[in-house]
């Protein structure tokens, strides 16, 4: 009998969000990163999310969202022996630097220091686009999903962000250097020589302070770059064997694999729901 159901859905609107519904029991994410800062609420039990500075755990009331940060190492399990059900939205990064044109200031990107915030207001309008996201498409306004878009960035940049640089705007040292040439072409075949090369560290020494810098493999790092690029190629439509064939993975079973540690779902069953709403 099938135990987990994870749903994905995108909003349709100008920067496209994506909203997850997911149902879970004895489903365990392997450490993983986003490209976008993700927010999301429980509707039944609970999820305990561990990070890099400690385990931090989303229980089912009416005030809880959990806050993953931009390029964030985190993985999750349930706390509830009867598993978890989960919704959520996947908000890009580009919505938040356009937001935030009072300050001009496009190098910047928001970071939220708090994993998890109790915010009444907050939950209801994630609730809200969440819910419009998984009707039938004919009759929600893509205005309306806007607006209340708008809305919920207005009020979490201004209650809760802090500013942090963007991955290529870090400091310049050692193993930054190395993170930073793997985000900005995370398609290129590394060896941990070169990588090693880059941050002017011997191999050994360099594994073991970028996994005591970042909580992850410089392996397992650039495994998640490759997985935010296959979902936006797959969501553009891309094959799966074509998409596994770009992003470096050494075939469509390789892809498979790592994709459902982050996901929980295939690629496959990912592109089926994306297209299947595609507006």
């Amino acid at each position: 009998m099938k135990t987990n159901n994870i749903v994905f859905r995108q909003t349709g609107t100008r920067h496209n969000w994506t909203c997850v519904r997911s149902s879970c029991r004895d489903l365990t994410f392997a450490k993983h990163t986003h490209e976008e800062i993700s927010l999301s609420y429980a509707v039944r039990g609970g999820q305990k999310s561990y990070r890099r500075t400690g385990t931090v755990d989303l229980i089912s009331d009416c005030a809880s969202v959990m806050v993953v940060n931009h390029d964030e190492v985190h993985a999750g399990s349930q706390i509830t022996d009867d598993g978890w059900q989960c919704e959520g939205l996947y908000i890009p990064i580009k919505c938040f630097i356009d937001h935030s044109y009072s300050t001009h200031d496009l190098e910047r990107i928001p970071y939220f220091a708090p994993s998890i915030i109790k915010d009444p207001y907050l939950l209801n309008l994630i609730k809200y686009i969440v819910e419009k996201c998984f009707r039938d498409t004919s009759n929600t306004s893509l205005l309306e999903l806007e607006v209340e878009e708008s809305n919920l960035l207005d009020h979490l940049m201004g209650y809760y962000s802090c500013t942090s640089s963007k991955p290529g705007k870090m400091n310049k040292s050692k193993v930054h250097l190395a993170r930073e040439a793997m985000y900005d072409n995370p398609l290129t075949d590394y060896n941990l020589e070169q990588l090693a090369a880059i941050a002017n560290l011997n191999p050994s020494y360099f594994v073991r302070s970028f996994k005591a810098a970042y909580g992850i493999s410089p392996y397992a790092y650039l495994i998640q770059l490759r997985i935010g690029i296959a979902r936006k190629l797959l969501t553009d439509g891309m094959s799966i064997s074509s998409t596994a064939s770009i992003c470096q993975f050494f075939d469509q079973s390789h892809f498979t694999k790592y994709f459902r540690k982050v996901f929980g779902i295939t690629p496959g069953e990912y592109q089926k729901f994306i297209t299947n709403k595609a507006r």
